[in-house]
């Protein structure tokens, strides 16, 4: 377990007793709003920056980037939001369907690091492959996000009684 999943389990657990304990009191349905409205607002945040620096991997047309997309707040908040009965089945297969792509171009990124730092003679061949393909994955995050995450996050957002632009 790295440090990151380490803190991230920990959080879920002292979320999790917090909300446990919070049920017995009178102001747990705004506790619990409360709460949602954090999780799909960190959640709302971190899809932009994903779909922001896949825009960006795009653009730039650099093989391996020094950045990755984040996924802590998926890490962090999709348990949360499942245990306390706050994620729709639609929102729960876009956010996953979504984040599938976001960890699989990070897993090319880095596998294109790797060549990099290679003295592999073929590293320049494996290399020129690595990009189209990373390419395609960075368009499914930008399409995905487009067409049906940032409609659901819109929609969720609204419902909790917040409006967003973007």
């Amino acid at each position: 377990m790295t440090q990151d999943e380490f803190v991230g389990a920990l959080v879920i657990a002292g979320i999790s007793a917090v909300l446990a304990w919070l049920a017995t009191t009178r102001h747990h349905e705004k506790i619990v709003k409360e709460l949602s409205l954090s999780a799909w607002n960190a959640l709302k945040s971190e899809t932009n920056i994903c779909f922001n620096r896949a825009s960006g991997f795009n653009r730039d047309r650099i093989t391996s980037p020094q950045y990755r997309l984040p996924t802590m707040a998926y890490t962090v908040c999709l348990p949360i939001l499942v245990n306390h009965g706050m994620l729709e089945a639609d929102e729960a297969w876009a956010l996953t369907e979504f984040y599938a792509e976001v960890d699989s171009l990070n897993m090319g990124i880095e596998n294109a690091n790797t060549l990099l730092l290679s003295v592999d003679p073929e590293h320049d061949k494996l290399l020129s492959t690595l990009h189209p393909r990373n390419k395609i994955k960075a368009d499914n995050i930008i399409d995905h996000f487009e067409a049906t995450l940032r409609p659901i996050l819109i929609k969720r957002l609204a419902t909790l009684g917040q409006h967003h632009d973007r």
